[in-house]
């Protein structure tokens, strides 16, 4: 049994910082917050978030400039070296903070993030990208800005470092559905969507491979949205369990936390949740606990009052009132998992906690960036 919990940091313009907080407040030294995640139980962290990318960027945000980075650099250009860099330096600094004090699991960043958006148009489709990535999975790992990365990341010996965390979430991949596929490489690179899914599903086998070579592990987390279950089901669209097979663990993040309608407009309900906690048990996947800073007073992603929506009705809203209703949306992913439990065995559950273990033994947290979170998840339901 392991719970992996999610360390978020950002680049600050010239190096790493932790994002990390306990009631709103950074810790003394980087051994405290060590000390936060090992009091909550957890036994690994993944290091994710704004990751530097130390290579060349767009100057100009219109389509044909965008054209033209991912014909000649994206598509074309080897990246091995810059790949190689930015490695080398995130995990230099992972590795002197934790200094052996908890076992890690770190990013391979898919994207970087792009100043502002940019809007144009591919093939008389409007498109808006919010970031670009790296370098182009369709030729291959090897040689690629990822086989850089994570030679990188292992020229900086650690005891700590369990393995590597892929950090492209979207369930699309390795479908023709991968906004990747539809709106940068095949517009602009000329492959056929079979060809880019073989291409792409060879390369993901093959990072997977290299990273085992070495001994290591390879974990992923998914996310499956708001999609309704004819479509989680659907390998056309969500490619999860057929990709599973290239990691160690993977945690499918079933998004309930973060919305309370489904794609067709029906409610996302607890027995929706339950049916989807089933298929993940039933194809080998495990599960993304979920909460965030809502449930201490921040805005950000809980259904009730999201920071990526209109905020109407929200302030109309007590603050006590929205986060007592997140922390019982928090709260349902225990429901769930026992109903689950009791649906799948046709037997009752003899503890909340031996079921939880039982069904999902090795579970990834992600509860926004203050532990305070977890201590009010927990305050309701010890067991989440």
């Amino acid at each position: 049994m392991a719970k992996f919990a999610l360390w978020w940091v950002r680049w600050n313009g010239s190096d790493y910082e932790s994002r990390m907080t306990y009631k709103g407040q950074p810790p003394v030294s980087f051994h405290e917050a060590l000390q936060w995640f090992k009091d909550r139980g957890f036994d690994a962290a993944v290091f994710l978030g704004d990751i530097h990318y130390s290579g060349r960027k767009l100057t100009e945000y219109t389509i044909n400039s965008l054209k033209e980075y991912t014909k000649t650099y994206t598509c074309v250009e080897r990246k091995y070296q810059t790949g190689y860099s930015d490695g080398q330096h995130f995990s230099q600094w992972v590795s002197s903070k934790v200094n052996s004090a908890l076992r890690y699991y770190i990013v391979i960043p898919e994207s970087y993030i792009l100043k502002r958006t940019i809007i144009g148009v591919v093939n008389g489709e409007r498109v808006k990208y919010n970031s670009i990535p790296r370098d182009c999975p369709a030729n291959g790992f090897y040689n690629s800005y990822w086989h850089g990365w994570i030679d990188g990341v292992l020229s900086v010996p650690d005891s700590s470092r369990l393995g590597f965390y892929w950090g492209y979430e979207s369930c699309l991949q390795a479908t023709v559905h991968d906004p990747n596929l539809k709106y940068i490489f095949n517009p602009f690179c000329d492959y056929n969507n079979t060809e880019y899914i073989e291409k792409y599903t060879s390369f993901l086998k093959d990072m997977s491979n290299y990273i085992h070579n070495h001994g290591l592990e390879f974990i992923w987390i998914p996310t499956i949205g708001n999609r309704t279950m004819e479509y989680v089901t659907n390998p056309d669209y969500v490619a999860v369990p057929t990709l599973a097979g290239c990691f160690d663990h993977v945690f499918v993040q079933p998004h309930y936390y973060q919305t309370t309608k489904l794609s067709d407009g029906s409610g996302y309900t607890l027995y929706e949740l339950v049916r989807r906690l089933k298929w993940m048990w039933k194809n080998g996947l495990s599960i993304e606990m979920e909460a965030d800073n809502t449930i201490i007073g921040e805005m950000s992603n809980c259904a009730y009052c999201k920071s990526t929506q209109n905020r109407k009705g929200c302030d109309l809203t007590p603050t006590s009132e929205i986060e007592e209703k997140c922390i019982n949306r928090a709260c349902n992913y225990v429901d769930a998992i026992l109903e689950a439990y009791s649906e799948l065995f046709h037997r009752p559950p003899l503890s909340p906690e031996t079921v939880i273990n039982e069904l999902f033994p090795q579970r990834a947290y992600y509860f926004g960036t203050d532990f305070e979170v977890i201590d009010q998840v927990r305050s309701q339901c010890p067991d989440w």
